[in-house]
């Protein structure tokens, strides 16, 4: 008898088989190749967490990326491995607890669209990307099945996730770190039904006009988010740049003297003659400078 996380394994490889998984899956792969090409790509590592089947990590690696996979499934490990061989890394691990250290990975994927644990409370949402923030050195993306869209709403069903995930959460959660930009693209806006003649129809290569249009979009789309309104959407944070840390050169002091801290309401220093051992208060030499943390003789 199939235990539970093989039955939901077995469930998504039966899923991405059919045309609508198929659609699915070129629009994530579109998702992430408008999402993450402005990023610096080659020979930089990511960390795909909730990577399942692997179905997304050939290309990523393509794209010149040193890719890392986490799943908590061991059943979706196991077809991972069968899938793509012992050349792609699996790590054990879940998103709330990842095994790494901070900053240890130059990008962050984070993929929600098939979690099937519950994020309806906000505390769970924001230590999932907590977590993966703390690992992200340059950037996190986030990959959501949003619950606010129109092919979520016409699943009852729930055949890609039991437990959608309101984009616009995941997004106000990024904004609320006042720690970089946030971008959003979205795609599969239309109902289910109808993703297999949208794909055959857009496969072409795009021309002339169209692909005027489609330059005008990607233009509106990077400064307003209706993406948040796709039924697939990929928000993105972009860290700043880290600012390395300079030294401060180290004092040093002659040997023979006694030196106490000035404070705004006593300001001198103890000197000591030279020779006669007697002490002698003065003014301070650095009572105008703006930063003083002793007096140097």
């Amino acid at each position: 008898m199939m235990t539970d996380d093989e039955q939901h394994a077995a469930r998504l490889e039966e899923w991405y088989a059919s045309p609508a998984g198929t659609s699915l899956l070129a629009a994530q792969k579109r998702l992430l190749a408008q999402g993450l090409g402005p990023w610096p790509q080659t020979g930089r590592t990511l960390l795909e967490v909730n990577c399942g089947l692997g179905l997304l990590e050939p290309g990523l690696r393509a794209m010149g990326l040193d890719v890392t996979g986490c799943e908590g499934s061991p059943a979706l490990r196991e077809r991972f491995s069968l899938r793509l061989g012992y050349t792609f890394v699996v790590d054990p691990a879940k998103a709330d607890l990842l095994p790494y250290g901070d900053a240890s990975f130059d990008w962050v994927l984070l993929r929600l669209e098939h979690w099937e644990e519950d994020c309806g409370k906000e505390e769970t949402l924001r230590a999932l990307l907590q977590e993966a923030r703390r690992v992200a050195l340059k950037g996190l993306a986030v990959l959501v099945w949003n619950r606010c869209s129109l092919p979520a709403l016409l699943d009852p069903r729930h055949k890609i996730c039991a437990r959608p995930i309101s984009s616009l959460r995941v997004f106000r959660e990024l904004v609320s770190l006042r720690e970089g930009r946030v971008r959003v693209r979205g795609a599969l806006y239309l109902p289910m039904c109808l993703w297999p003649f949208v794909r055959a129809r857009a496969s072409g290569e795009a021309t002339g006009r169209q692909g005027c249009l489609r330059q005008l979009a990607d233009c509106v789309l990077d400064h307003v988010p209706l993406g948040l309104f796709g039924g697939l959407c990929l928000v993105c944070l972009e860290l700043p740049p880290s600012r390395p840390m300079t030294a401060r050169p180290l004092r040093f002091l002659s040997p023979g003297v006694s030196i106490r801290s000035c404070t705004a309401k006593e300001v001198s220093c103890q000197r000591t003659e030279a020779g006669s051992g007697v002490l002698a208060r003065g003014p301070c030499p650095q009572d105008s400078a703006k930063n003083v943390d002793s007096c140097p003789m």
